[in-house]
Order: C-alpha cells, then sequence, then structure tokens
C-alpha cells in the first residue's frame, strides 16, 4: 500500500499505512492514493466523523509548534470516464503513534482533534486545529473514507490532494484588525473563511463581493512592480477579490476588484505600482453565501509588461497595428467620478499606447474588437507619463459609443503651434475571454468645418447649403448639457452681439434617413474644442428628415462667438445626407431674458401663459435658488418700498418653478442671489412666492417662472400683488 510523496513540500517518511509509518508532511502538497491501503482506523468515537470511516486509509505526520494552527484539505482526484467518484474523511489525532490503536469490537476508539466526511462525493474536505499549549504537538492527518463500498456511484478508495498548512491562527477579519502579511512567491494554502464575519459588502467605488464572509491580508509592492494575486478556492467557494490602497480605503475605495467565475473558479487580480516608492495594498477575499470549503492564495510581483501602463506603453505612428490584446493587463486607469472629459467603462483591464500629434493635425484612433469585445478609448495629454496617474484623471478626448464588437475611434486637433504627446488609454468593462483587436492611427490635417478651430462662419439671415458630414469625424461626443452623439460632426460659428439671440436652423435636403442634432458652444474655440465643453444650448427634437431649430441667447456684456455644432442623432440612420444650415441673430422678444422682460405692472392676472415658446436661459446654482432645466420666462415687477409681494403661478400643465431677482438685468446670472424661490409642489401643483421690500423707495425686480424640466414645458396663470 505504498503512495507517492513530494509535491509542494511533502517528504517520504514511510508508506503511510500506520501512525508507525506515517508520510512525514509539512506546509505544502502532497499527491497520494488510498488505493492498495488497508483499513486500519476506523475513526468511530464520537469526536471523530460522524459516520465511522471503513475504507482503507493513509496516514500522514505533522508536527504543529505551539501556538499555531494545522489546517488540512483533502480534494479528491475526479474521474472523467464516468465512474464511481471517490468519497474522502478526514481526521486529525495527535501523537504519539499509539494513541491511533483501536479495538472497535472492544470499545476502543480513535480520539479526534477534528475530523469531517465532507458530504457528498467529488467534494474537498476541510479539518482544522490549533496548537494552545506550551510545546510542539505531533499530529496525524489520515485520509479516510466513509463511502459504503456497495455503491454504484462511490467509490472509498481513490487518488487525492492533501494541502497541509501550519501558521500562527489567522488573523484579518478586517482590514484594521491583525490583517496578515502576504510574502511574494510563498502561497498561503487551505485558507478558510468559515470562521469569519461577513465585514465588507463590496459596494465601494470599483470593488466586488457578495454577502458571505470575507477576509483581510496586505502586501508590499515595491516600485514599478506588478502584484498578480490569484485566489483558487475549493469547488463549493464562490470568492471575489478586492485591492485597497489603505485599510480605511476597504470596502469604500478599491484600486481595483474581480468577480469573473462561480463556484470552484480561481480568481486574478493584477495591480502595478506606478509610483516612485513602495505601497503597502490590502486584499479583501469574500465570498458569496456560506461554505465551509478553503481557498489557496498565490502571490507574486514582477515588472509590468510592455504598455500595461504609460511608462511603458508602445508608441503608435500612422498605420494599423494588428493582434492586441488587454489579456493580461492590469486595471490601472478607471473612471471614479472625479475624472474631466473622460468616458466609458473602465472597470477592465487596459493598456496604453504613446503617440504624438504635430500641430494644426488631427489624429483619429480606431480600435476595432477581433470577437465580441467591448472597448473604450480615451486620450490624455501630456509631456510624461504622470499624467496618466493625475488626480483628477483629465482626458482630451474619449470614445465609448459601441456595443460589444464594434469599433471605437476617438479623435483629437492639435490647435497648438508645437507637436502634442498623447497617452491612448484602451479600455473595457470588466473581465472577457475576447480581449483582442486592432488599432489604427490617422494623422491629417482635417477639414474646413471639422473642429472649432476650422469652424465655417456663418452670415446671419444667409443659409449655406449643400453642407455634409462625410468625410467629417465624432469630435465631439458629450459635453455638459450638450446631446451626445456618437456620429459624425461639422462645426459653424457666428458672432452674436450682446443680449442678441442666435437661432440656427438645420434643414436635412433629400429623405436620406438623416436626423439632424444641434449643439452650441460659446466661447474661444478652446473652449469648444475643450472634452470639458458645456453647451448654451442644444436640440434633438424632429425625426428623420425634419428641420432641428435652436436658439440660443448671449447674456453677457459684449460679442460672443458661438459655434454651432451639427450632428446626427443617436437614433439616425444616415449621415450621408446634405443639409442647409441658416443662422439668424436679433433681439430676443420680449420675456425671454432679464435683458429684454415682460414689463409687467402690479396688481397682475394673467390667464394661458406657456414657457413652450421660451430657452431655458437661467438655471440658477446658487444657495437662495431653485434650480430648473425647462423654459424661462422673465417678468419685471416694480415693488414699492415697504411692502410685500405675492406672486402665485398655478400650472394647468407642468412643474413650474419661481425665482426672484433684483435689477439690474447683469445680475441675472447662474450665480445669482435670489431675494426669494418657490419650489415645494410637484407638478401640477400651484407655487407661491413672497418677497418683502425692505427698502423705503421702488425696487424693480424679474420674476423667472420656468418649467422644472425640459421635456415638460408649463402653462400657466399668473397673479400678483403687493400690500
Amino acid at each position: 500500500g505504498g503512495t507517492t510523496g513530494g509535491g509542494t513540500g511533502g517528504t517520504l517518511g514511510g508508506n503511510g499505512e500506520t501512525c508507525q509509518s506515517a508520510i512525514v508532511a509539512t506546509t505544502g502538497t502532497v499527491r497520494g492514493t488510498t488505493v492498495g491501503a488497508a483499513n486500519d482506523l476506523v475513526g468511530g468515537s464520537a469526536s471523530c466523523t460522524p459516520t465511522p470511516s471503513t475504507g482503507p486509509d493513509r496516514v500522514y505526520t505533522v508536527t504543529v509548534p505551539a501556538g499555531e494552527r494545522l489546517a488540512a484539505r483533502v480534494t479528491p482526484d475526479l474521474t472523467t470516464d464516468g465512474g464511481p467518484q471517490y468519497d474522502p474523511s478526514l481526521y486529525l489525532v495527535q501523537g504519539p503513534a499509539s494513541a491511533c490503536a483501536e479495538n472497535v469490537d472492544a470499545g476502543v476508539t480513535v480520539t479526534c482533534l477534528a475530523a469531517s466526511d465532507g458530504g457528498a462525493p467529488r467534494l474537498a474536505v476541510n479539518v482544522g486545529w490549533t496548537n494552545s499549549g506550551a510545546s510542539a504537538v505531533d499530529v496525524f492527518v489520515v485520509v479516510d473514507s466513509a463511502a459504503d463500498p456497495a455503491s454504484p456511484d462511490v467509490t472509498d478508495t481513490g487518488a487525492y490532494a492533501l494541502a497541509v498548512n501550519v501558521a500562527p491562527p489567522a488573523g484579518g477579519d478586517t482590514c484594521a484588525s491583525g490583517v496578515v502579511p502576504l510574502t511574494p512567491g510563498t502561497p498561503m494554502l487551505v485558507q478558510e473563511l468559515a470562521s469569519f464575519g461577513d465585514d465588507y459588502s463590496g459596494n465601494g467605488t470599483g470593488c466586488k463581493g457578495g454577502s458571505g464572509p470575507d477576509r483581510a491580508y496586505s502586501v508590499s509592492v515595491p516600485a514599478g512592480q506588478r502584484l498578480t494575486v490569484t485566489a483558487t478556492p475549493g469547488s463549493t467557494l464562490d470568492v471575489a477579490l478586492n485591492l485597497s490602497a489603505s485599510a480605511a480605503d476597504c470596502d469604500v475605495t478599491c484600486i481595483d476588484g474581480v468577480d469573473v467565475g462561480y463556484r470552484g473558479d480561481p480568481e486574478t487580480l493584477l495591480y502595478e505600482n506606478s509610483t516612485s516608492a513602495a505601497q503597502t495594498v490590502y486584499l479583501v477575499v469574500d465570498s458569496f453565501g456560506s461554505s465551509s470549503d478553503t481557498f489557496d492564495l498565490a502571490v507574486t510581483l514582477g515588472p509590468p509588461p510592455p504598455g500595461d501602463v504609460c511608462t511603458t506603453a508602445a508608441t503608435l505612428t500612422a498605420g494599423t497595428l494588428a493582434n492586441q490584446t488587454l489579456a493580461g493587463t492590469a486595471n490601472d486607469y478607471q473612471n471614479d467620478g472625479t475624472e474631466v472629459g473622460c468616458v466609458g467603462s473602465t472597470s477592465g483591464p487596459d493598456r496604453a499606447y504613446l503617440l504624438s500629434v504635430p500641430a494644426a493635425q488631427r489624429v483619429r484612433v480606431t480600435i476595432t474588437p477581433a470577437g465580441a469585445f467591448d472597448p473604450s478609448v480615451n486620450l490624455q495629454a501630456g509631456s510624461s507619463a504622470a499624467v496618466c496617474t493625475a488626480t483628477p484623471r483629465t482626458c482630451v478626448a474619449g470614445s465609448d459609443t459601441g456595443t460589444s464588437g464594434e469599433p471605437e475611434t476617438v479623435s483629437f486637433y492639435n490647435a497648438g503651434g508645437t507637436a502634442q504627446q498623447l497617452y491612448a488609454i484602451v479600455d473595457t468593462y470588466g473581465a472577457s475571454s475576447a480581449l483582442d483587436y486592432s488599432v489604427t492611427v490617422a494623422i491629417d490635417t482635417p477639414p474646413a468645418g471639422d473642429v472649432c478651430t476650422t469652424a465655417v462662419a456663418l452670415t446671419s439671415g444667409t443659409p449655406l447649403s449643400g453642407q455634409s458630414l462625410l468625410g467629417m469625424v465624432n469630435d465631439y461626443p458629450a459635453g455638459t448639457g450638450c446631446v451626445g452623439t456618437g456620429h459624425p460632426d461639422r462645426v459653424f460659428s457666428v458672432d452674436v452681439p450682446a443680449g442678441q439671440r442666435l437661432t440656427t436652423v438645420v434643414t436635412p435636403t433629400t429623405d436620406g434617413g438623416y436626423d439632424p442634432v444641434i449643439n452650441v458652444v460659446a466661447g474661444a474655440a478652446a473652449d469648444c474644442d475643450s472634452s470639458a465643453r458645456a453647451c448654451l444650448a442644444s436640440s434633438d427634437q424632429g425625426y428623420r428628415n425634419e428641420a432641428e431649430t435652436a436658439v440660443a441667447n448671449n447674456l453677457t456684456s459684449g460679442t460672443e462667438k458661438m459655434f454651432v455644432i451639427v450632428s446626427a442623432s443617436p437614433y439616425s440612420s444616415s449621415t450621408a445626407s446634405d443639409f442647409s444650415v441658416s443662422a439668424t441673430v436679433g433681439p430676443p422678444p420680449p420675456g425671454e431674458v432679464c435683458g429684454a422682460p415682460l414689463v409687467k405692472t402690479l396688481p397682475l392676472s394673467l390667464t394661458a401663459e406657456t414657457s413652450s415658446t421660451f430657452t431655458a436661459d437661467y438655471d440658477f446654482t446658487a444657495t437662495g435658488c431653485s434650480k430648473s432645466s425647462g423654459g424661462d420666462v422673465v417678468y419685471q415687477l416694480d415693488v414699492p418700498g415697504g411692502k410685500t409681494l405675492t406672486a402665485v403661478v398655478t400650472p394647468s400643465a407642468g412643474d413650474p418653478v419661481l425665482n426672484l431677482i433684483a435689477s439690474p438685468a447683469s445680475n441675472c446670472v447662474p450665480t445669482a442671489t435670489c431675494l426669494a424661490t418657490a419650489d415645494l409642489g410637484a407638478s401640477g401643483s400651484a407655487e407661491t412666492l413672497t418677497y418683502a421690500n425692505p427698502g423705503g423707495t421702488t425696487q424693480t425686480v424679474f420674476l423667472v417662472v420656468a418649467a422644472y424640466s425640459s421635456s415638460s414645458p408649463i402653462t400657466y396663470d399668473l397673479t400678483a400683488s403687493v400690500q
């Protein structure tokens, strides 16, 4: 009944037939078999397995120092021919060897320190025992079986792997309580979760996890090194891994989190320390549900592969770079809510590339998946790789408009006088078996109107026909208050004097399936080209082959340049149709802005007023005001000194918001100080605003009545009086 010792720490000290000839084992894994062994130990006492282990057995001996814990796991080898499955049991007996002598018929049974029959066949069996004494103890680890040898489905003999771990009792119930330090290159075997609490939910930023117990570890990662952590659970255990930069960050903010597999599947987490100093990071092994199964933890360090981080980014030039993959790269660059201009799903692995864009040139980077892979791509500008790890993360352009298997194209125009260095970060959502792609780079001089810097000038009252999106790229996929499209765009510009209104109309020439979209950005070309652009107005109201109109007011005290970005609706079936664009600059209608209000005399009673023909000019953000996103109507009122104004808006449709601003009109800005506000009721409810003029002279005020939502204009009656 011999066996083969060795493995990762086992040594052959005997044939394992009895405790007297036990195989000496140390921390590590040894493979063996009970085939050919005798049934020397039954283990029928109450301290041993619930069912006597009547099958053949194999015995190992382990020395457990004082104060340390022995954990053992036996995993049966699984047959692939559909035959009976080995059902092992496992128990620990304290030495000396004579303690293994038993005579069940005479009532002499073995006393076990710990035991388990594991339940169903095919499953791993775990036991553990802590030596709380003052001296070392020899413990016999008995691999046995309680299976019924007459059963056609199970067998009481078979091959197995026995993992043994001897170490101080586990700490790490939380990241702040005796966390266990990991040593790269030294595996942690037979790690258990059953005695730990469920301290971490996995709901933090970038974290994964479940409702089962969890356990914390720490590891030091030298500067410039990559950490690889692999947890291999038993067949009934489903684990997730989370890595945090500090103990306080555990379950709050995770550098990375992985949960790809299911029960019995290994999980691997990668992390690069791209700083110039060693970092101590905290690993949380979390679980889903309850299981007595254990896991092994392997930790390694090494240099990151080329392109895994910006410091090792591969250089891109014009052309196509084939056979690229995210397989084996870490999740280094994430969007956490603080980023500026960065887009897309970034919780999966990523890869960095470096490229240079000459002055006054445009670059287009296209990521083409080779299979069912959903990429995103962001561009970060800077002279060194430090820009990739800056806080907040800032991108000059990004694209994540496609779905699985669809290409992504991001473009950037270098409006500067010298070449611009960019880092292109290819990313994805989660982990996937399909992570292969190609990268295509095109650098050229953009045509007129492709970017804000080369915008085509419009003349008020003179339509410009024969326009098209052909040859254009998607330079402006997003922006604050903008309609995102993912389609190519063309840019026009108009100079709008102070207090004047710009009305832009885009009309498809033929019904080619084109559904236009308009975004209007005010300021310098650099503001428009910036990934942090904000739209003064936007419109996507019509359908295919219908004209689209956008209205924007110049609320500044000087002439303002407005850029009109024409694109196609996300739902458009075509971007190939020609269109005409017209711009009209003129005074806004009464009530549109504080500079052109509806002047009214108190007392006041108006019926069937509406915001439907007015734009949303005043989205007040200051304390004391109420926010709104719909069209707003401005009334000018005079409140006598010492009198109280009461204004009531009763809607027949929509949800009104009221704000009161003191004259002059220049006070009507987003950061205005409101004299009074009203936004208490829900849609359909009346709103009442009151304001007492504390002075002795008449005060001119602007009452701004707005629709709470841009999608629901209001129709209302307005009454106002003083007393």
